[in-house]
């Protein structure tokens, strides 16, 4: 599992990429929409060795999925169910599936089991040679298909101090009015004009 994870991004591995990915504007908002959400803020901090490091610890960082977030609200403790899914995969990232025979529970869930509490968390952690937005490897399909992710890039402008385009900032977009009909409309004649 550990080498189908990787610690290197596709564009430090010199699969013949040319430059670093480009971040577009639909990036950019998913990044500062994803900074806002309770995943993202019920993030951990864990550490981990990587085999083809030499066993360096790395630190890495555990972002619950929006469905672990989801099936959270179900529970009376939803902070306590979220920890143990965090530490569920915490467990099985760093041991492989090595872990499974430790824990009679996690290792009577069978390989859908398994699967799930792999899908249940992202991991992210920073990278050797850091692009120009992208500082962080995340191990969503996303990042892996496209050398970016939104976990990676928000994560980059919270943790690295990358900086929003002032174009791509969204927080002056939905200013807040009243509710309700707007005083004194006029009509826009949107059916027709008027005789």
């Amino acid at each position: 599992m550990m080498d189908f994870m990787g610690n290197r991004s596709k564009l430090d591995a010199g699969w013949g990429f040319a430059s670093c990915p480009a971040i577009e504007c639909d990036d950019w908002r998913q990044a500062q929409i994803a900074m806002e959400r309770d995943n993202f803020q019920c993030s951990i901090t864990g550490k981990v060795k990587f085999e083809q490091e030499g066993n360096r610890l790395r630190t890495v960082f555990i972002l619950p999925s929006t469905a672990v977030m989801r099936e959270s609200a179900e529970y009376e403790n939803p902070q306590a169910y979220i920890k143990g899914v965090q530490k569920d995969f915490l467990g099985v990232f760093k041991r492989g599936l090595r872990f499974l025979g430790e824990d009679s529970a996690v290792s009577s869930k069978g390989l859908d089991g398994v699967l799930d509490i792999l899908d249940s968390c992202c991991v992210l952690w920073e990278l050797d040679e850091p692009e120009d937005e992208i500082k962080y490897q995340c191990s969503c399909y996303t990042f892996w298909h496209y050398c970016k992710c939104h976990h990676s890039l928000a994560y980059s402008i919270k943790k690295k101090g990358v900086s929003i385009p002032p174009i791509y900032d969204i927080t002056n977009i939905g200013s807040t009015r009243k509710r309700g009909r707007p005083t004194k409309p006029k009509g826009g004649e949107a059916l027709g004009s008027k005789r």
